[in-house]
């Protein structure tokens, strides 16, 4: 291809000249041992080292981000030649195509003509008719003490060949010619693999299904085998091609081999032009036919078929019959591992004493991600949930309305009736990340979820915060101004939590969890990169402050009559938070190995941590209420003229003792006055070193002195 490249580029003056590195044993022993691993990492260094690169069609989805959209660069007549189906299933990544194929493999059935021409016996078309008419012959050769018939070579050996051979078999279970590749869980990919150990049990053995293909050409040359699938017969012209068996008439499937040729995303675009030159000459019609006569192989180009000069040497009728599918195209799971497994636990059916059912779930869970959904696995788990959230959603909105009786105004009076509807809303917002825990892991769920944790747990703590500057011992400006902007503070709260969630917004990603022989599952996580973690440590720090204040100021505020009880009800829940909260920690950084514990352990945690700071907060207000034995309104009354009686006798007591006050004040004025001079020079030095040299003492000073006294209301 090169040499009639760089001729036609003489020829034709485009000045371009195209080099063909080969990667041998001899050359880059790395590469040969393990060819994924090679190019991912010249793709992932963004190396401009190679142009053009071929690389085998199983490889289109994990390597189609760092190829070109052929279709933004190709004339649309050249791309038109190709199979759009086929394209479809070895060279599409995300809607773009990544890479035309240079050559394609497939496989088919070799039947060998002498034998059934001699039995009068038809090319099988159905596997049920592969084997009755092995059967048949074997036994017929037998009798005339040929023993040396094998019926059919199967391919099954540990190698990508036996993956092909699982999956071409399977696919020819499908329903129909139009239908998918049935579920592994199915009873059509059960029926597909009871009939491969049957067809080895009755008509080849253990060793020929396993041994290499060296050895199913060997049995072909020597003309011991009936039936032979390979994927080219050069060897011996007493055999006739045919399409794979399936378990219908007219029912067939062929995995599609071979390899694409893309264009590097990263090569120079000084040279772009030039590629796209080599690249149209390489994927033409006149090199894809050259190389269909030259080694019977397929092309992506089905008009080639038509054409008569190929088919004096190919059988194209054959061709055009083709019923491929693509093997798996992951992304997130590596191919080899995965074809690894396949055939592991296949074996362990074909040549071992492990069931089809179950051999067949384990490959389904290879890939499958479960999750608890109400829609599927674990439905009854999912509901038991989903209606105690709902639940306790419907009960907190609905205990709201006790804020509007008036005779239990003094229980709920520690918060403002808006203020409780935003902590009761917070701790809603925490109970609604257990609902989020349904259903498959996506990236909106992780954004609400780390909100709904965010937003909530502000709406709990603000208000309380507010509250304690509002009441704070001594009067303040800025108590005053809290007091009368209370929703501007609320709102700067909110405010950086939605910052920080919008730098967050762009950093989550779903993460896979593949324990050993168990149930794959995702979970949310954050990418690893400084800004997320920049931006946790913020969020951290935050919390902790407005956590750390609302202590301080409780210790300060801890003997003030009117909030007593209701600051000693903070207190719980904030200790019971910070317990939660480093629960949650050690819970995210435990590795997690199964989705189900998975699901309780968080369900259970937002519904403990949200009933817990609901029942301390507010329900615990409304037992207060249910356990009351007298009646409210006439205690209301009783206590307003209790107070009113108090506040008449200290009005008089006040009076009496205030002409007693002035007297004696004058005296002790006179006193004092006479030793100041003497004093006032040592007790100048000393408040000075005080104030400058003991400023963080003076602060603790002040907040215990505030502690340890007795306030019958706040200021405001």
């Amino acid at each position: 291809m090169a040499k009639e490249f760089n001729k036609y580029s003489k020829e034709n003056n485009l000045n371009i000249t195209l080099n063909l590195i080969l990667l041998t044993p001899e050359n880059s022993t790395i590469f040969f041992n393990d060819y994924e691993s090679t190019l991912e990492s010249l793709f992932k260094k963004g190396s401009d080292k190679y142009d053009i690169i071929v690389f085998d069609v199983v490889y289109s989805q994990k390597f189609g981000p760092y190829f070109l959209d052929l279709k933004k660069y190709l004339p649309q007549d050249h791309m038109d030649m190709y199979n759009s189906n086929l394209l479809s299933i070895i060279g599409t990544y995300e809607n773009k195509i990544v890479g035309l194929p240079v050559l394609l493999d497939y496989t088919f059935l070799y039947s060998n003509m002498n034998l059934l021409n001699k039995y009068e016996k038809k090319i099988p078309t159905t596997w049920n008719e592969l084997l009755e008419t092995a059967i048949y012959i074997k036994d017929k050769e037998k009798q005339l003490h040929n023993r040396d018939i094998i019926g059919y070579n199967g391919l099954f050996e540990d190698s990508e060949i036996g993956s092909f051979a699982i999956l071409e078999f399977i696919y020819s279970y499908r329903e129909n010619i139009n239908s998918t590749f049935p579920d592994f869980t199915s009873q059509n990919a059960i029926n597909a693999l009871e009939m491969i150990k049957k067809i080895k049990n009755e008509i080849s053995s253990d060793f020929i299904f396993s041994s290499e293909i060296y050895i199913s050409i060997l049995n072909l040359i020597e003309e011991k085998i009936l039936f032979c699938k390979l994927f080219s017969n050069d060897f011996n012209l007493n055999y006739t091609k045919s399409l794979i068996p399936g378990h219908k008439e007219g029912i067939s499937g062929t995995s599609v081999g071979g390899y694409n040729i893309g264009i590097n995303k990263y090569s120079a675009p000084e040279k772009r032009d030039s590629v796209i030159e080599t690249y149209k000459f390489l994927t033409s019609k006149k090199i894809q036919k050259e190389l269909l006569i030259k080694f019977d192989f397929g092309s992506g180009i089905m008009s080639l078929y038509e054409d008569e000069e190929v088919c004096k040497n190919v059988d194209c009728e054959v061709f055009k019959r083709v019923q491929p599918f693509g093997r798996p195209n992951l992304i997130s799971y590596d191919y080899d591992s995965y074809s690894e497994l396949l055939r592991t636990y296949v074996y362990e059916f074909l040549y071992g004493n492990s069931s089809s059912y179950d051999v067949l779930e384990k490959i389904d869970d290879i890939l499958k991600i479960y999750n608890i959904s109400i829609y599927g696995d674990n439905a009854t788990l999912a509901y038991i949930f989903y209606f105690i959230f709902s639940f306790f959603i419907v009960f907190m909105f609905s205990s709201l309305i006790m804020l509007y009786f008036m005779r239990f105004e003094s229980y709920f009076s520690f918060l403002s009736t808006d203020f409780w509807f935003l902590v009761i809303i917070g701790i809603i917002c925490i109970l609604c990340q257990g609902i989020l825990e349904n259903g498959p892991r996506t990236i909106l769920k992780c954004e609400l979820s780390i909100s709904f944790l965010m937003i909530g747990s502000t709406l709990i703590l603000i208000p309380i915060l507010h509250k304690l500057i509002v009441n704070f011992p001594e009067e303040n400006k800025f108590s005053i101004w809290i007091a009368n902007h209370k929703f501007i503070f609320i709102i700067f709260f909110i405010g950086i939590d939605i910052i920080h969630l919008i730098i967050l917004s762009s950093l989550y990603t779903i993460k896979q969890i593949t324990p050993t022989e168990m149930k794959n599952f995702e979970i949310c996580a954050l990418e690893s990169k400084t800004l997320s973690y920049l931006d946790i440590i913020s969020i951290t720090v935050i919390k902790s402050i407005v956590l750390i204040i609302i202590l301080v100021l409780i210790y300060s505020e801890w003997n003030l009559k009117r909030t007593l009880y209701d600051l000693r009800f903070v207190v719980l829940a904030i200790y019971t938070d910070i317990l939660f909260l480093i629960m949650l920690f050690f819970m995210k950084n435990v590795n997690d190995t199964n989705y189900i514990s998975h699901y309780i352990k968080n369900s259970l945690f937002y519904l403990l941590f949200s009933l817990l700071n609901y029942s301390i907060l507010y329900f615990s207000r409304i037992v207060m209420i249910l356990l009351k034995k007298e009646n409210d309104e006439s205690l209301f009354i009783k206590n307003i003229n209790k107070q009113f009686i108090n506040n008449e006798s200290s009005i008089m007591k006040t009076m009496e003792i205030s002409t007693s006050q002035n007297q004696s004040t004058t005296t002790k004025n006179i006193i004092d006055n006479s030793n100041f001079n003497t004093n006032n020079t040592s007790n100048s030095s000393e408040n000075y070193s005080y104030n400058n040299n003991n400023t963080k003492g003076y602060i603790i000073k002040k907040i215990y002195d505030y502690h340890r006294k007795s306030y019958s209301s706040s200021n405001y």
